[in-house]
């Protein structure tokens, strides 16, 4: 193999791709060449987009630029993320095991130099034994640096940065706070996923093959799959768990939290299942303000005061026009709405500015018990449920 290329890490379809007329497996490595590789309906790489009625039938370009790598996107309507960020510029320089993500797929990631992927199951089975071992992680992470596998830089140097590289086609979800993870030594020990399905998947045991399979999760301890705010059951969450095999390290699994109504089915369906698993119980949920930059007497709430959220609630000051009809004006500029058995935020009307979630821009992002909510420059709050 001739690098800098680029391996195939996921696809929509499972399948792979097509590069140049030929297969291209999920896995596989195909060099850039002196040309670089084109992706879109008529690019190097073939996708289903953009639609032939448009103009211009590539999305971007992957090529090199003397001793530079760099993507160039064509459109303004198709853009790719780079390690679960969205790219807004024309051009970007990539790096040794960055992650592209084509706005519909699939995942690739940048080699600049040969990877290996390898075991050492008695370093592994030693580590499950003495998982706060600083010393014997160390010796694994030597073992991985020897024999070339890139995770034994990241064990040796765990503050790098460099947390999304290592999630695939999860690295969307981290960066858009729907993938939490508790990091010790580089590996995760502790992970939350909301919104499982994204945009990526169909099936919530697609997503937890995926995570089970990622290296960094060689280790994991604690597992919440919060399948409400994927708009699913606690009986489709039990499905998946039964159907993946997950780490053997796994300690604690749990399916979220779900309302009251549904108890009583939940606890026989928790019953039936062959392993423990835990599901939490709320009646309501409210916002506890921690701070607001208004008055009570300007529209504003008390330190302390626990706001309800009911079916919805308009948060912020400023009053927005519906872009559907004119006569109808929202009470703020952002909203908490229950939906589908989730509480969701959302900012209402393109130039608001996005509420952050435990401080990180995100829209319409289902909330957790206990996710810091900010409304900036207007107020702070803490998510609630009540059980």
């Amino acid at each position: 193999m001739i690098f800098p290329a680029l391996e195939l890490v996921w696809s929509p379809t499972g399948a792979g791709s097509v590069v140049n007329g030929h297969s291209w497996p999920i896995g596989g490595t195909h060099e850039l060449g002196p040309r670089g590789l084109t992706f879109g309906i008529e690019g190097d790489v073939r996708l289903r987009y953009p639609p032939p009625t448009e103009a211009g039938r590539e999305i971007c370009k992957v090529e090199r630029r003397g001793d530079r790598l760099v993507l160039w996107q064509f459109q303004k309507r198709f853009r790719c993320a780079v390690n679960g960020r969205d790219v807004h510029e024309t051009e970007l320089e990539l790096h040794h095991r960055d992650l592209i993500t084509m706005p519909k797929g699939p995942v690739l990631r940048v080699l600049e130099a040969p990877v290996a992927h390898v075991r050492s199951p008695t370093l592994e089975a030693a580590i499950r034994a003495n998982p706060n071992d600083r010393e014997l992680t160390k010796v694994y992470s030597d073992f991985l640096l020897d024999h070339g596998d890139p995770l034994g830089e990241r064990l040796a140097k765990p503050g790098a940065g460099d947390a999304a590289t290592w999630l695939d086609v999860l690295a969307a979800h981290y960066e858009g706070s729907r993938l939490e993870i508790e990091w010790q030594h580089g590996l995760a020990t502790r992970v939350v996923l909301r919104d499982a399905l994204g945009k990526n998947f169909t099936t919530l045991e697609d997503v937890l093959e995926h995570l089970a399979g990622l290296p960094v999760m060689r280790f994991l301890r604690d597992l919440t799959l919060d399948v409400a705010s994927a708009g699913l059951a606690v009986s489709d969450g039990l499905h998946a768990l039964a159907a993946v095999a997950l780490p053997p390290t796994v300690q604690r699994l749990s399916l979220g939290d779900v309302h009251e109504h549904h108890r009583e089915r939940v606890t026989r369906q928790l019953d039936a299942a062959p392993g423990k698993v835990d599901v939490g119980f709320y009646r309501d949920a409210v916002i506890e303000v921690l701070a607001c930059a208004r008055r009570p007497d300007e529209g504003g709430f008390v330190r302390g005061a626990k706001i309800e959220i009911g079916r919805h609630l308009y948060l912020g000051e400023t009053e927005t026009m519906s872009l559907l009809n004119e006569n109808v004006v929202f009470g703020g500029s952002h909203l908490v709405s229950y939906e589908g058995g989730r509480y969701v935020i959302a900012a209402i009307g393109e130039s608001v500015e996005l509420p952050k979630v435990n401080g990180r821009p995100a829209d319409r992002i289902p909330l957790r018990d206990g996710d810091l909510v900010e409304i900036v420059g207007e107020l702070t709050g803490r998510f609630t449920l009540l059980r």
